[in-house]
């Protein structure tokens, strides 16, 4: 800097003296106040003789359609002639008129009236109602979609170099802070947005001109030729998962946005050291569960490290909760359900797939004895049945790969028995919560698929797993790098919400330890509880094939 100074010229020393100079700095205080202040003052003087400025303009305009009445009537005779007849009519008018008692306040009301339907403010007719400053915007946007969406094929031409926002933007909406949270657009038939590569173009270009700081939901219409778009301020993240204040049958899958849900429950964040535990009001996004529930059975499914596992922990933690029965398959050997090993509630975690296929059978046959038992009790009461049978869960990670390692060990397909459970299971109680890698998600059988009416994709889904899933392609957009759990749900027939999982790392932690209360791998038939409380014969308490607690 000492270098720059010394070496200036005469001349730039002197400009630069006068512009630090404190007086000078006092004038450019004064000069701004000033100005501010006559701004002010200007806007205050116009808003208070608003009515004044009204009548003026009004007065002129009607001394300009008198003026332009008289002229042009009098270029022709017979035009003249009745000229002179309505003028004269009128001026006796006024005359008789303001001779009446009150009649020069009359006339004056009558002025006053004209004068001021004719000075009112009229918006130009063609003058777009949006603001300069949503005009901006909304044509910027425009701009920036025409390379990727013009097409000379097509005859409405809704995208092209010139044209306004208003052919191509079918509906948009700004928030109370003047920003755009919504978007719908019209495309060209002829665009193939069954491509990902045309499509992330387009989404790139609204990422660029709206802000890459936003996050986006973009909702493919590839029948309807349209394309919605969400622009969405980020969910919280970092959110532990936690006892919820919910009803007993409705489990939380995670939160979303306050406009997507009509309730808010309060959630403990997570507190910084030596601080208190703050206390907020999110929108969960809520599954219920119970016998004869509409959903009965999940599916989740995402990308590498998108959070698939995190959800089923924070479910499985959620039913032990609720004094339910948990088994779980690990198929990739990830470790995530070991300590749920021993915990009260917690019947077998297996990983390996011989172990898995026979917690499978036995899980199958437990459904099966409820079934019998149900068919031998006959029509019982709901509350009855709730007291006998304790809800039982499956947990299934990446049932693919555990498809694909039984297919390598010579074992039977899991999709078979899965169907066949899940199809049961809304009646017998046991519940299937299945997890798979997004591009896998087309392995999964449509008998497996859809019995699972309740649906969540986390991460970046590629289009085939996001219409798998929801029925249309859904893409998350904004930030380069989406933190985990961050994605979309769908509970029975409702919309598509977005959706950000809780973080599941320490949910046992509270529950109570029950060592024994694992189911021993066995061939699933000799003695296991009987469906409704007891053993059936031979049973033992933890021996070879049999469970270590009563079911029920």
């Amino acid at each position: 800097m000492a270098g720059s100074v010394g070496s200036e010229n005469p001349i730039q020393r002197l400009a630069r003296g006068f512009r630090d100079h404190p007086i000078t700095e006092a004038v450019g205080r004064y000069s701004n106040t000033t100005r501010h202040a006559s701004k002010r003052a200007k806007a205050r003087v116009l808003d208070i003789g608003h009515p004044l400025v009204v009548l003026t303009r009004g007065t002129r305009q009607m001394a300009a359609d008198a003026k332009t009445y008289w002229t042009e009537a009098g270029g022709h005779e017979k035009h003249k002639e009745w000229r002179d007849l309505v003028v004269f009519v009128f001026a006796v008018c006024a005359v008789a008129v303001g001779f009446q008692p009150y009649g020069v306040l009359l006339l004056l009301a009558i002025w006053a009236a004209g004068a001021t339907y004719l000075g009112r403010d009229r918006p130009d007719p063609g003058k777009d109602p949006e603001s300069e400053a949503h005009v901006a915007r909304l044509q910027s946007a425009y701009n920036g979609l025409v390379p990727y969406l013009m097409d000379a094929h097509d005859p409405d031409e809704r995208f092209k170099p010139g044209g306004g926002y208003r052919s191509g933007f079918t509906e948009w909406e700004f928030d109370d802070g003047d920003r755009l949270v919504s978007l719908k657009i019209q495309y060209s038939p002829f665009f193939k947005d069954g491509e990902s590569d045309s499509r992330a173009k387009v989404e790139r270009a609204l990422e660029g001109k709206i802000g890459q700081s936003n996050e986006y939901l973009y909702d493919w219409d590839e029948e309807g030729n349209k394309l919605a778009v969400r622009i969405l301020p980020p969910l919280p993240i970092g959110i532990p998962a936690q006892p919820w204040k919910v009803a007993e049958i409705e489990y939380v899958l995670g939160f979303t946005d306050p406009t997507s849900t009509a309730r808010l429950i309060p959630v403990q964040l997570s507190a910084e050291p030596g601080g208190e535990v703050p206390v907020v009001e999110l929108a969960p996004v809520v599954w219920r569960h119970g016998r004869f529930a509409a959903e009965p059975h999940l599916l989740v499914a995402g990308v590498l490290g998108s959070g698939k596992s995190n959800l089923l922990r924070s479910l499985a933690a959620q039913a032990l909760g609720h004094g339910h029965l948990v088994t779980a398959i690990d198929a990739e050997h990830t470790g995530h359900f070991d300590e749920f090993s021993g915990r009260d509630g917690v019947l077998r975690v297996e990983s390996q797939p011989a172990a898995a296929m026979d917690l499978l059978d036995w899980v199958c046959a437990e459904s099966t004895r409820r079934a019998e038992r149900l068919r031998d009790l006959g029509d019982t009461e709901d509350t009855l049945m709730t007291e006998l049978a304790k809800p039982l869960w499956l947990f299934v990670d990446e049932l693919a790969s555990l498809g694909e390692a039984a297919g390598r060990a010579g074992l039977a397909d899991p999709q078979d028995l899965l169907a066949d459970l899940m199809r049961a299971g809304r009646t017998t109680g046991v519940t299937v919560v299945v997890s798979s890698r997004a591009e896998r998600v087309s392995e999964l059988r449509a008998t497996v698929r859809n019995q699972a009416h309740a649906r969540v994709g986390l991460g970046q889904l590629p289009p085939g797993a996001s219409t798998a899933l929801f029925g249309g392609t859904l893409e998350i957009g904004g930030p380069a790098v989406l933190p985990p759990g961050r994605g979309f749900a769908r509970v029975g027939g409702g919309p598509v919400v977005r959706v950000q999982v809780p973080v599941a790392a320490d949910v046992t932690a509270a529950l109570p330890v029950l060592v024994g209360a694992v189911v021993s791998a066995g061939d699933g038939e000799t003695g296991e509880a009987d469906s409704f409380g007891g053993t059936d014969g031979t049973g033992g308490t933890g021996g070879a094939g049999g469970v270590g607690q009563d079911l029920y």
